[in-house]
């Protein structure tokens, strides 16, 4: 092996190392925020409630499989996912046609154009980031004028009828409000009305926290309410802040990650220009080279999924 591959290789390890390490210290940096979030939001007179709730949803969710989670979350921002996963067919339909073109093979072709679709996951993922970062902004402020409602004396139904009507938070945020106060024309009991809130937000933990917060003070006749609500708006308002934060500590880093997940799609388009025959040599090892490119793709593959995780869990706990 000569040395300018060995210096590639050297450069690479230390970049993929110092990457990971600066991603776990601002995980762990994270979720001590968060735990000390937690104990400012919940004293101990009333956390055993929160603990409660969150062991019954252990009890009754299985982890979901990341690619079912994305679509969930891009059905729940944006109504439907039919356009994005007909692009993506069309797409990877067409990246199976240009690398049969370049190695001729219909079975390598198929397993190649999965990085497109990985390339593709990317794009989407970013999307539903910005509509959660929206979406939190807009809880923190439907939970604000709740705080500023019910400070001026007006009772939960009418806090909640005003952030339906607050141009300020978007409309996605005012819609799931607005359910709650037709459940409550219903003559649903506030339990059932916020209980559905949930369900429908269960990907928010910050949603737990409030519609815990609402009935538990319900039931205790609504004493210090305000006082919690701006607690849990401030903990919204560090979340949307967590993320401004990892964008300024890791900006650097996530360009090298973007640069090797790109890096890798474009190298498989072109490496063909630079060695004529790389794909020849796959194909001439027959199931070895089918497996070594499987195995590729599956790490490439797992690496973009951590990635993802960590910047998620890192800004949200």
């Amino acid at each position: 092996m000569d040395i300018t591959k060995i210096t590639l290789i050297a450069l690479i390890s230390f970049f993929s190392l110092l990457v990971i390490y600066t991603f776990i210290n601002i995980i762990r940096n994270r979720i001590k925020e968060k735990e000390n979030r937690e104990k400012v939001i919940f004293p101990e007179k009333y956390a055993y409630i929160l603990n409660q709730k969150n062991e019954n949803d252990k009890k009754k969710k299985k982890k979901t499989f990341f690619i079912k989670k994305l679509y969930q979350e891009y059905v729940f921002f944006y109504d439907s996912a039919k356009a994005i996963l007909i692009s993506s067919l069309i797409g990877y339909v067409i990246f199976v046609l240009i690398f049969y073109l370049l190695c001729n093979d219909v079975l390598l072709a198929t397993i190649l154009a999965l990085s497109y679709l990985v390339v593709e996951y990317i794009f989407i993922d970013g999307r539903i980031t910005k509509a959660r970062k929206k979406y939190v902004k807009d809880f923190s402020s439907a939970i604000s004028v709740l705080s500023t409602s019910t400070e001026a004396g007006n009772t939960l139904e009418k806090g909640i009828l005003a952030v339906t009507k607050r141009d300020t938070i978007g409309k996605k945020m005012k819609e799931e409000f607005g359910r709650i106060n037709n459940d409550l024309k219903n003559n649903k009991p506030l339990d059932e009305a916020l209980e559905n809130f949930y369900k429908r937000n269960s990907m928010f933990q910050e949603v737990s926290m409030f519609v815990v917060i609402i009935q538990f003070f319900n039931k205790k006749g609504g004493d210090g309410l305000r006082d919690i609500l701006d607690e849990l708006s401030q903990s919204l308002n560090t979340k949307i802040n967590n993320y401004s934060e990892i964008d300024a500590e890791v900006g650097l880093y996530k360009i090298l990650m973007n640069f090797f997940i790109y890096g890798y799609f474009a190298c498989i388009l072109v490496v063909k220009m630079f060695m004529p025959t790389f794909y020849a040599n796959i194909l001439d090892q027959k199931t070895t080279g089918y497996l070594k490119v499987l195995v590729s793709m599956f790490l490439y593959i797992l690496a973009i999924y951590y990635y993802k995780s960590m910047m998620r869990n890192s800004a949200e706990g």
